[in-house]
This record gives C-alpha cells, structure tokens and sequence, in this order.
C-alpha cells in the first residue's frame, strides 16, 4: 500500500519522479517508494520506470533515517539534499500523509513539489539547486531555492 507524497520535475522534459510513502499492512510507514512517471511519452501518466542505480544513488534516491509507530511517521532525507531532513506524517484533520520540512529560515512547512534547476550550458548537465514549494500553516507558500553540490543530471 502507497500513496503519493510530493513530486520532483525538472525543465528538461514533463516527466517527474513521484514519491510515495510506503506502508505496511496496518498503515505504518516503512519507507518512500521513487519512480519516474513519464509524461513525455504518455500525457496520462500511465507509464512508470524505476529510476536507475545511478539515478538512486546520487540524485532523486532516499535515505530513510528513522520510522516511528506512535504516530505513525517516517524521517527520511534525499540523496540530492542531505542536509534537510524531511517527515512524512499523515495528517490529523485530513488523514492525508504530507511531508513536513525545516526551511533555513526556521520555519517549519509542508513540501508540495521540487523542482531541480539545472546547468545545461556544458555537454552534461548539472543539477545546482532545488527549488522546494512549501505551504504553511498560515494559509501562505513559498517557494525556497537551495543550492547543492554539483551533481549530475541523468
């Protein structure tokens, strides 16, 4: 059992990896599932790949830190951005899992998207930064651009 928790696009075409939360039997968090929903070759969002080894390991993979039973949540950070920790919780009022994120101006909001700005005057392309949309308690959003190490954009 899965369900959608943010996604990550980039300019280079429409397809997007999608992150879901992964749940055991009784709908406790045992990790976040990526893949690539690839709507560049079907606008309906039908087809799905696995992301590469590469792709994984370096990019648009995860790290799950910590899963907790008692309210059920999961603590997890992507390879790209590691020094940000995220959480995945289900929500009280609504009992939809969201993803809980600690901007570097403090303040605590939900991840709604990532988009991955990218380098592309050279032959390959590099991911620089990430552009996090976040949404707040207060009704208000924003959109936060952290810069990261140079990865590679396959």
């Amino acid at each position: 059992m899965s369900t959608v928790l943010f996604t990550v696009s980039r300019t280079t075409n429409a397809n997007v990896v999608e992150y879901q939360v992964l749940l055991d039997g009784v709908g406790i968090p045992r990790s976040v599932g990526a893949e690539w929903v690839m709507y560049a070759q079907d606008a309906s969002g039908g087809t799905r790949e696995p992301l590469t080894l590469l792709e994984e390991k370096f990019l648009f993979g995860i790290q799950v830190l910590r899963v907790m039973a008692d309210p059920p949540r999961l603590t997890f950070c992507l390879r790209a951005m590691k020094d940000y920790t995220l959480t995945a919780f289900r929500d009280g009022a609504s009992g939809k899992w969201q993803v809980g994120v600690k901007l570097p101006s403090g303040r605590m909001g939900i991840l709604t998207h990532v988009h991955g700005e990218l380098d592309e005057a050279g032959a390959i392309p590099f991911l620089i930064a990430l552009r996090l949309s976040v949404s707040f308690k207060d009704g208000s959003s924003d959109v936060e651009r952290l810069p990261i190490d140079r990865a590679l954009a396959l």
